[in-house]
């Protein structure tokens, strides 16, 4: 938990990384995990918050996981 500041932003990085690569389920297991850590910690700087949901939510949306996208968006909207 008190390193959700050091490991966010990797995180973020790594999902953007395996979008590229063609592997979305591991990218969203990843931003997943950003929000969690923000979830125990409120440590994660809201940058990085803020893009990971955004990411997250265009996932879904990409593999028409309507419902979850509306969730990461809406959390986006409301940090």
């Amino acid at each position: 938990k008190g390193q959700a500041l050091l490991v966010a932003e990797p995180y973020l990085r790594l999902a953007q990384l395996e979008v590229k690569q063609g592997k979305p389920e591991s990218a969203i297991e990843s931003l997943k995990k950003v929000d969690v850590l923000m979830a125990d910690s409120k440590a994660v700087p809201a940058n990085v918050h803020a893009k990971s949901l955004e990411v997250l939510g265009q996932l879904y949306l990409d593999k028409d996981d309507t419902a979850n996208a509306i969730s990461a968006y809406d959390k986006l909207l409301n940090t």
